[in-house]
């Protein structure tokens, strides 16, 4: 039983990353809408997708906002980069 309580614990305080190809395909929104939303050209958009560029810090907190928190600051970051 107090195994059970730790595993639902350990699930609900996990941290969930999401990428912006992540949020993109989950929402279905393209490239171009994309960028759009966040007031950028379809080229930002795409270097950011590539990993050729992050978004700087005024730009990452409006992305949070757009996606109402589901793509966080470190987000941007691969594992093992």
């Amino acid at each position: 039983m107090i195994l059970k309580i730790f595993h639902v614990i350990v699930l609900l305080t996990k941290v969930v990353k999401m990428r912006l190809q992540d949020w993109m395909e989950k929402t279905n929104t393209d490239i171009e809408a994309t960028a759009k939303m966040f007031g950028v050209s379809i080229y930002a958009v795409k270097k950011w997708l590539r990993g050729d560029r992050i978004p700087r810090d005024a730009m990452k907190a409006k992305i949070r906002k757009i996606t109402k928190g589901a793509i966080n600051g470190n987000d941007w970051i691969e594992e093992g980069r």
